[in-house]
């Protein structure tokens, strides 16, 4: 129970921390977000943050190679 209650946490301030952020990303309408994490762990709450705040959530998840994909794509 105590794995769940950190996960509620953390997903709680993962949001708090987007709509904190709302001012600086409603300008451009969708913000990206890398991960090495599972997707179902993630996606639930970038689904929550896009009905809170219109704002669309490109994710990228990948075990290898993120360095390599911020450097090339200029993040």
């Amino acid at each position: 129970m105590k794995m769940k209650s950190r996960y509620t946490f953390v997903g709680a301030a993962v949001v708090s921390a987007f709509i904190g952020l709302t001012p600086l990303l409603a300008s451009a309408g969708e913000v990206n977000v890398y991960s090495y994490r599972k997707p179902k762990l993630i996606d639930p709450m970038f689904e929550v943050f896009t009905e809170q705040t219109g704002i669309k959530v490109n994710s990228v998840f990948a075990k290898k190679g993120m360095l390599e994909r911020l450097q090339s794509e200029g993040a």
